[in-house]
């Protein structure tokens, strides 16, 4: 394990070092995402991700004439989430009443991840491209939005942040996920090519359970 660490390591550095078909740049797109637990299940709704990534060269494999590289990255991801709720059980955090109709919660969950995958292609710049490896989300907070109507039937929304301790008696601070990406080249340039990528979020903690799907644009400059 040490040495094979080692040679990681070494093909990293080396990577760097020649700049061979390394680039980096931002991506952003679309996100549902919903953390996975013993407790109420909601109803994932769209969100946003944004960030940054970039691949760098180690190898080109002889027999499958493979390119194997190295992206890392890191963003912020925003999961939303809404459930219906019981207005004979809830109350207004703002009133202290009752709801009334039809009452429901939307949950917008922030988050910062850190990835790391190994990228496999048949061509330096890599016109379609997979990719695997480990991501780690790290839990900045919650916006809590209710929604319900008055007894004269008015709409009423009540938006309110919630704790961070309060967050994290549900949802652990630190997320341990792995990411399976896909990557198709829609426009190349002179020095910078604009990719389409899926990417899937499987939660370790529940057996690989798939907990979130990222659609979206990016662009990426050649070193």
């Amino acid at each position: 394990m040490r040495g094979s660490f080692t040679w990681l390591s070494l093909y990293a550095i080396l990577g760097i070092a020649l700049a061979q078909s390394n680039a980096f740049g931002v991506r952003g797109g679309v996100s549902v995402y919903q953390y996975r637990t013993d407790f109420a299940q909601f109803y994932a709704r769209m969100g946003v991700e944004i960030g940054a990534h970039g691949r760098i060269g180690l190898f080109m494999s002889r027999k499958s004439r493979l390119h194997h590289a190295i992206m890392p990255g890191f963003g912020y991801l925003m999961g939303h989430s809404r459930l219906v709720l019981d207005s004979a059980i809830y109350i207004s955090p703002l009133t202290g009443r009752p709801l009334t109709g039809i009452a429901q919660a939307h949950t917008y969950t922030h988050f910062l991840y850190l990835q790391g995958l190994w990228r496999l292609s048949f061509d330096e710049e890599g016109a379609f491209a997979v990719a695997a490896g480990p991501q780690v989300l790290r839990l900045l907070g919650q916006t809590l939005m209710l929604q319900y109507d008055t007894p004269d039937g008015q709409p009423i929304q009540e938006w309110n942040r919630v704790s961070l301790g309060d967050v994290e008696r549900v949802i652990p601070p630190w997320i341990v996920n792995v990411a399976l990406l896909g990557e198709v080249r829609f426009r190349e340039g002179l020095r910078s090519d604009w990719y389409l990528y899926l990417q899937t979020i499987h939660q370790v903690d529940r057996f690989l359970w798939p907990t979130g799907l990222l659609v979206g644009v990016s662009w990426m400059r050649r070193a």
